[in-house]
Order: structure tokens, then C-alpha cells, then sequence
């Protein structure tokens, strides 16, 4: 398959990172590509250092610069000016195996999506985990990063589905938006991605957590869900699952910043809100189970559905508040 893969890849301050991504990419094993370096106006170096690829890689790179708009929004212009059959996403302080298009394009066949797993490592290269993933029906729910990954981009464009304005878990909804039109999704067992953590991101601000205002994530997650009848019949058993996975994953991500009332009054506001959806769907709160998450993720849910069942739920905030509150921060 020699079919054109488009590589779209934000850039915003990371003069420091972005000469080791865009040398994955140009690097390549799988030649027939275009790199879609987009910088969200930055105010370092970055501008600079990506026209210096471009002048270097004039048939493989194209650079665009527009004013700070965020993440999604520079995402949404990459989808825009995307030529290849294929896209898919890097982040710029990532990088990818020399192989990665390669092996993805080599396994994709007939699919939509084909869904890798990745790696974390740190700024030195150094691994500190590799995230392998199975092929039962839920393995791409466990992966709702929208890297590591390869879209047909058809699929994207005539269903015209776009990046929003959140500044997390937009990579959830714009997943989600994706396995929701579409049946035609395949995992492999592989990681060639490397993520590096970085520290200073929004995924690690205090203040963006706070912010987050989880409801409005669930309510934009459940929109291409409920517009497709037939799609959360059959998958009614993941969709209940990852509802009460994200409302226990944000629930211990919020007792990290909220004070003990805060919190009560957040998952009271959050439970209200599943209970209704729950009803409108006719599904049950109930214990669940899924074989692709860690045993932690999986005893988490449980516990949290547990509390519920014999109104121990105060409690639980309690030991939460407990042990993730540091207290608020001047």
C-alpha cells in the first residue's frame, strides 16, 4: 500500500522539542507523507525552527501560522488542508518510531481506524512504560488519546467531525465522535509512539482541573452517541462502563483540588446528571467489569458504584478529600 499519509502536528512553545519530533517524521521508513506543522502563535523560537524543516523538506513539509486559537482549533485547520487518504496526529513534544507509519499502514487493510498503543517516556528517551493494547471490543475505549492512531480521512471530512474549544478531553470527544461513526476499527498489539510527559501541560494545571467542567465534557461525548440508535444499542455494555470510568476518573481528579464541600456539591451535580442519562437510556448503575483495564482502574469503578448501592458515597468523599486534597493553592 503505497497510499499518501498526511501527518498534522500543532506547535505552540516548543522550540525546545520540536527538532526531535519533526525528525521522526521526516525520517520515516514509510516515504509517501506530508507533514502539517501548524503554529498556534507561539512566542519562542518555534516559528523560526519550522520553516527551517520546511525550506529543508520542501515536498514532505508545509508550515501554516496563525494566532493562538488552541489546540483543537489548530488541529481542526491540519484536517482542512489534509491531502493524504490517511491522517494522523503528533504532538509536538512526541516522536515516533522510524517504522511507526509503516507498520500502521501495513495493518490498516479495509479499516477506518487502526488504533496502537504507546509509550511514555521522559525528555532523555528514557522509557518509563509501554501501553500495549488487546483486541477485545473494548480495547479502543481504553484508548481515547486521538494519537496513535491513523484516521482514514474521509471519514473525518464527510462527517465533518472537528476539534472543540475545550482545553482537555477534547481528544476524548473528538474519539469518541469518531467510533461512533464508524464500525470499522482495528487495535494491533504495537507501540510506536513515544509520549513524552510533559509537566508543564494543561493535563497537569491545577487550575484547568478545577475548571473542567465535567458535565460538559459527558454532555459532548454523549452527543454523536445519542444521534446513532443502532451504535449504543450494540455497545450499550462499553458505553455503560466508560460513563462510570470517566465519572470515577475525574471524580479523584477533582478531590485533588476541591475542598470537602466542593466536592460533595461536584458529585452531586455529576451524579444528577448520569442518573438522568442512565434513565433516558434505561441502563443500570451497576458493577462492571473490563478486561483491558488495570486491576486499579477496574476496583475504582466498583468501589465508587459500591458507595452508591449502600449510601456510603459521603464516606467515600471523605477518604477521598482525604487523601488527594493538598489544599488550595495561592
Amino acid at each position: 500500500m503505497n497510499k499518501k499519509v498526511s501527518i498534522i502536528v500543532p506547535v505552540y512553545n516548543v522550540e525546545k522539542s520540536i527538532d526531535r519530533c519533526v525528525s521522526s517524521l521526516v525520517n520515516q521508513t514509510y516515504q509517501n507523507i506530508e507533514i502539517i506543522l501548524l503554529n498556534d502563535g507561539s512566542k519562542d523560537n518555534s516559528l523560526k525552527k519550522i520553516k527551517e524543516w520546511e525550506k529543508k523538506y520542501p515536498d514532505k513539509i508545509k508550515c501554516e501560522s496563525h494566532k493562538n486559537q488552541g489546540v483543537g482549533m489548530t488541529r481542526n485547520k491540519g484536517i482542512d488542508l489534509a491531502t493524504g487518504e490517511y491522517l494522523t496526529f503528533v504532538d509536538s513534544d512526541d516522536y515516533l518510531d522510524e517504522d511507526f507509519i509503516e507498520i500502521l499502514m501495513n495493518n490498516i487493510e479495509d479499516y477506518d481506524i487502526i488504533v496502537s498503543g504507546y509509550r511514555g517516556v521522559t525528555e532523555d528517551k528514557k522509557v518509563q512504560f509501554e501501553r500495549l493494547i488487546g483486541k477485545t471490543p473494548w480495547a479502543p475505549y481504553r484508548q481515547l488519546v486521538i494519537w496513535a492512531k491513523l484516521y482514514k480521512t474521509k471519514l473525518i471530512k464527510q462527517n465533518n467531525i472537528k476539534f472543540n474549544r475545550l482545553k482537555t478531553a477534547e481528544d476524548v470527544v473528538f474519539s469518541m465522535t469518531t467510533y461512533s461513526k464508524t464500525q470499522k476499527v482495528k487495535t494491533i498489539k504495537y507501540a510506536g509512539y513515544n509520549y513524552v510527559d510533559n509537566f508543564s501541560s494543561v493535563t497537569h494545571d491545577d487550575k484547568v482541573r478545577v475548571e473542567n467542567n465535567v458535565v460538559e465534557i459527558l454532555t459532548l461525548v454523549s452527543k454523536p452517541i445519542d444521534q446513532d440508535k443502532k451504535y449504543k444499542e450494540q455497545n450499550k455494555k462499553l458505553l455503560n462502563y466508560l460513563y462510570l470510568k470517566f465519572f470515577t476518573i475525574y471524580l479523584m481528579d477533582k478531590a485533588k483540588v476541591l475542598d470537602k464541600k466542593e466536592l460533595k456539591a461536584y458529585n452531586k451535580e455529576v451524579t444528577e446528571y448520569l442518573e438522568e442519562k442512565y434513565k433516558e437510556n434505561n441502563w443500570k448503575i451497576s458493577f462492571c467489569y473490563q478486561k483491558d483495564e488495570p486491576f486499579f482502574v477496574n476496583l475504582s469503578i466498583n468501589i465508587v458504584v459500591l458507595c452508591r448501592k449502600i449510601k456510603l458515597t459521603n464516606l467515600l468523599l471523605w477518604m477521598l478529600n482525604k487523601v488527594y486534597y493538598k489544599g488550595k493553592k495561592k
